[in-house]
Parts: C-alpha cells; structure tokens; sequence
C-alpha cells in the first residue's frame, strides 16, 4: 500500500510544475505519511514541513487541518516533543476557529502523547477528562478508542490489571474485529500486563499476527522482552539477538523509544555491555523524560531513568547507576506508577548488594519491591526480589558494622536516645552520636527508624515498645 501511495504521489508531484499550492501542499503531506509508515523518517520531515509552507501561506484553515497529521507524525520520534506540542496548540485553534471537533480530538489525542512523555501526569489526567467530554459528544468509534485506550494505559501504570484489561477490550470493540491496527495495539498493550504478571499468554497465543507480517526491529524487542518477563531466557534470547544486530538502524520514529528502552532491559539480563553501552548513550539526553510514544502511547513504562540506571550497571559504572536509579524510584513514586517504583527499588538493591555496601538498605529497598510485587500479582518480579532478599540475609561473612556499633544500633531499637546510649555504654553523647551516624553511613539509611527496624531483622533487638 505504501510503495503504490508513494509512487502515485511522486508521479504527480514531478509531473506537474503547474499544480497549485493546495494541491501541492496534500500531495507532500499524503506523500510524507507513507514514507514515515516505511521508515525513511529523513525524507518525510522536509515532505511535511514543506507541507506545512504551503498550507499557512494558502491562509486556508482547512488546508492546514488536512496536512497537520502529516507534519505530527514526521516529528513523532522523541526529538519533536516540544514541536508537536505547539502543533497541538495549532489544532486546538483551527477546531475554534472553522467549529471543526475533530481537530480537538486530534489536538487532546497529541497534548496526552506529550504529556505522558514528560511524565506530566496530573496533565494525562485532565486530557483524559476533557477527551471523556469530546468523545461523549462526538460519539463515534475514533474517539471513544483512544479514550477507552488512554484509560487502559492510565491503569496499567499503577498496576490496575484487570481495570486496564478490561479498557483495553472496550477500546478494540470500538471497531471490527478485522481492523489491524486496533488489534494489533490490544496484543501490545495486553502483553504489557503480561510483562507486569511475569506471563506470556496473550504473546503465546497471538505470536501469529506478528510473525505474519514483515519482521521489524520493534517486534523483534518487544518479543524479547515478553519472553524474558515470563522467565523463558533461551527463547527470547533468539528475538534478542535479531534485534541487536539491527540497534544502529533504529529509525527514531514514534517506535524508537519503547524499542530502546526494551533492549536496554534485555542488555541488562543478558548482561550484554556492547548493546548497553549503545542503549546508554542514546537514551541519555532523555534522562528527565517517561517511556511514552510520540504517536500514540499504548503504555507508559515509567521513568527513562530507570533503564539508564540498568545500562550504566550493566556498564559498571556504578555511581551513574546510582543517580539515576534515585531519579526513577523517586519519579515513578511520584505519580504512583508502582509496578515501575518497585522494579526500581530492586534494581537498587541490586546494585548496592553488587557493590557489597549499604546492606541494610538493600535489604529495605528488596523487601520493599517483593511487597509490591506480591499486591499487584508481579510473579517474576516477586521471585527476583525473594532471590536477592535471600542473598543478602544469607551474606553473614564479614559484618559491616563493628561490634560497639552493632551494640549502639540495638539500642536505637529499644528506643533509647543519644543521651542513654551514651549513659548505657558508658560513653560520651558525641562518641555516641558518632556511632549512630556511622551506622546511618555504613547502612545507607536516612532515620533512626531504619536502623530499629534492621537491628530487629538482624536479631540483636525486639522492637522498643510504645
């Protein structure tokens, strides 16, 4: 279909030095779509701008409405976030100014793209309630699909699975059942929650509609990823290995961040530095950004962030992991994203325990991830935290801290202050606050508390009673 568009367009377009502007101007802008839909984003961007031109120069508002989409869709890989913003802004004037309601769909479909990429989502939130209004007075199948998906995403990112699945379903019967585009962005989204649970049905039963089709980078990771998710390594290691070979001709379209970001996982288990070490320097400049779709997000996989910390551990380079796996655990915690919360307090704990430091806040950060896990029905995850809560409880060897403060850390657990300590052990109330932020260091914890609560895991106190 698009080698016909594209041949028919280029045809008229050398053809004819005597068209018009408007023709002209459909002609770039249908041009410009199939080239994006086959990748070749380089020839589409100057199509749709020059489009664009034309368009704004006509002064006909309908002309600038039909080749708006062209322009949104070339600039739909992560580089345009602010770009397609502004073309938002300019759809929302154009469905003012001719009473045109589609552009409004259009305009609030494109403000929640970005907004879930700047993880913004108190705003996700109320373009979600204004496209609830537009699709209950537009009533027709367009609308109300990327409202119902909108809330499917929204579900997702908290851990609602069953609220997300059921949206998701209300979005695909929107349209017949023989519409690919809708079914196969179902398949997606539904294997997303399969990812969270740690399974692979839907993948396992629909793999059909994938490999039907010509063989893409974005599938080839996804696959992976589903795969490793379930736990099945031999299977999606093949997927990965396809997709690797292709990582430096990754188009950046509206595909190039959720294919990224899922290599940059699959580098991360597989313990792959070369592929990381790629991954890692792309991903970087959007270290401030959530994994979303310039052109249609399916689902938000919570803060960038987070796959930089994987890429840069997998790197060794442990104090960049550091930093930016803080960033994600406090930014997914942030909008409540909790599945994407918990599998960064495991990455921590992974690192500190590599790192052989801070092992009550390891310990902390891992009980705390296996806790979630377990609420929100996350089987693989829970198994990966049990994993490295066992590791580090059984690492006995040589203890972090020396005997004194082991002492001075059970008495913080019975509640005692500074003072008493000092007067318990028969010390100075500075060598004893000492002691207690050494503890505090040695740990890597921020409180008093967390120092009760490890003294007690360890067994070298009961809880001070209240």
């Amino acid at each position: 279909m698009n080698a016909s568009v594209l041949q028919a367009c280029e045809g008229v377009l050398a053809g004819a030095d005597g068209l018009d502007d408007e023709v002209r101007a459909r002609l770039l802008a249908q041009r410009a779509v199939a080239l994006c839909e086959s990748s070749r984003l380089d020839e589409a961007l100057p199509d749709s701008e020059r489009a664009m031109e034309l368009a704004e120069r006509s002064g006909d508002p309908e002309l600038v409405a039909a080749v708006l989409p062209a322009r949104h869709l070339a600039l739909a890989g992560p580089d345009w976030t602010l770009e397609r913003l502004d073309l938002a802004e300019q759809a929302l004037g154009l469905a003012r100014s001719v009473a045109a309601p589609i552009q409004e769909l259009w305009a609030r479909v494109w403000r929640t793209d970005v907004f879930w990429e700047l993880g913004d989502i108190a705003s996700v939130d109320a373009e979600i309630d204004r496209l609830a209004s537009l699709a209950h007075a537009l009533r027709n199948p367009l609308a109300k699909w990327h409202l119902k998906r909108f809330q499917a995403a929204r579900a997702l990112l908290v851990g609602r699975y069953e609220e997300a699945a059921a949206l998701s379903e209300e979005a695909t019967a929107c349209y017949p059942r023989e519409n690919f585009m809708a079914q196969i962005l179902h398949l997606w989204f539904m294997s997303a929650i399969d990812a969270d649970r740690g399974e692979s049905t839907w993948m396992d039963s629909h793999r059909w509609m994938v490999e039907d089709r010509p063989p893409t980078l974005a599938w080839w990771s996804t696959l992976s990823w589903s795969l490793l998710s379930a736990g099945r390594r031999d299977e999606a290691l093949a997927y990965y290995e396809q997709a690797r070979g292709s990582l430096r001709r990754v188009p950046r379209d509206a595909r190039w961040m959720i294919t990224m970001v899922l290599l940059t996982d699959a580098s991360f288990q597989f313990e792959d530095r070369e592929t990381a070490e790629i991954c890692y320097r792309e991903l970087l400049p959007f270290q401030d950004r959530f994994v979303a779709s310039g052109g249609g997000t399916v689902a938000c996989l919570g803060s960038v962030a987070l796959f930089l910390g994987m890429a840069a551990m997998t790197l060794g380079q442990f104090d960049d992991s550091e930093g930016h796996v803080r960033q994600a655990i406090q930014r997914n915690t942030a909008v409540g994203a909790r599945p994407w919360a918990a599998r960064a307090e495991l990455v921590m704990a992974e690192l500190l325990r590599r790192q052989g430091r801070a092992r009550g806040q390891a310990l902390d950060l891992a009980r705390r991830a296996a806790r979630t896990a377990t609420a929100l029905g996350m089987n693989v995850l829970r198994t990966r935290a049990e994993a490295v809560i066992d590791d580090i409880t059984a690492a006995k060897g040589p203890v972090l801290l020396s005997r004194r403060e082991r002492e001075v850390a059970a008495l913080v657990a019975r509640g005692l202050t500074n003072r008493e300590i000092a007067r318990t052990l028969f010390l100075s109330e500075r060598t004893a606050e000492n002691h207690v932020q050494h503890i505090l260091t040695k740990l890597g914890f921020g409180s008093r508390a967390q120092i009760a609560a490890w003294a007690v895991s360890e067994g070298l106190s009961t809880p001070a009673e209240n």
